[in-house]
């Protein structure tokens, strides 16, 4: 019995890992059929550490953390970027910095424990 429930853990998270890589290839597939181009540029440690920016935000391990800080992210760099077009990363790190210091769960954590009822 102890055997199978391993196994039947093992083989799901086996099942969730190949539909991961399913999802990613065929977003792969898409972005190349768009941009009919198939470079390393998106690749890049800018579009990484964007990606990271955007989770630390919204707040990592939420499910809606990535879309509020991709919002969030967008607005501000295009805001940023208009005022100050040398020196919108500084202000982004400095926005960064202050959810991280303040909001350390992120603009979704912080907004929970706001509107959290106490018991």
């Amino acid at each position: 019995m102890r055997y199978s429930l391993i196994y039947l853990a093992v083989s799901g998270a086996l099942v969730l890992a190949a539909y991961a890589a399913v999802m990613a290839g065929i977003a792969g597939a898409l972005l190349t059929h768009t941009t009919s181009t198939v470079s390393l540029e998106v690749l890049s440690f800018g579009r990484s550490a964007d990606v990271l920016v955007i989770l630390i935000l919204g707040g990592a391990g939420r499910l809606y953390g990535g879309i509020i800080g991709a919002i969030i992210y967008m607005v501000a760099r295009d805001q940023f970027s208009g005022a100050n077009p040398q020196y919108w990363y500084f202000w982004i790190g400095l926005l960064l910095v202050v959810v991280v210091m303040f909001l350390p769960n992120g603009i979704l954590g912080g907004a929970r424990a706001l509107y959290k009822k106490p018991q």
